[in-house]
């Protein structure tokens, strides 16, 4: 064969509009999921920040206390307490996806030899 016959371009042609196309959709939904994840991250800060705060306020309130509270049933119960809230929840990654240009790299590929 020398060159693609004209249905196999036009196969050619509709099966490079479909990578196209989903190639965009993929974009699409990447840059959904993008804002998705600043919009946790952001919510995650703000909850960190909040339970740094209950922590500092519970340590506070602990090391207010007598030592022999702290010592006591009641004071490691207290402390106890402030360990469970002593963890950050972590903030995701974003998604780094390279898109493939496919379309366009086949587009540029001959259909027939050179003479």
């Amino acid at each position: 064969m020398k060159k693609f016959t004209k249905a196999q371009i036009k196969e050619l042609n509709e099966l490079t509009e479909k990578l196209r196309e989903n190639v965009g959709g993929i974009e699409e939904t990447l840059a959904a999921l993008q804002e998705k994840i600043g919009a946790y991250n952001d919510a995650v800060v703000e909850f960190n920040t909040f339970r740094q705060g209950i922590e500092d306020d519970m340590q506070n309130y602990f090391d207010e206390k007598s030592e022999k509270w702290q010592d006591g049933d009641a004071g490691q119960n207290y402390q106890a307490w402030i360990e469970e809230w002593n963890t950050d929840i972590d903030e995701l990654e974003e998604v780094n996806m390279d898109i493939p240009g496919d379309a366009d790299e086949i587009e540029q590929k001959p259909t027939e030899v050179e003479s």
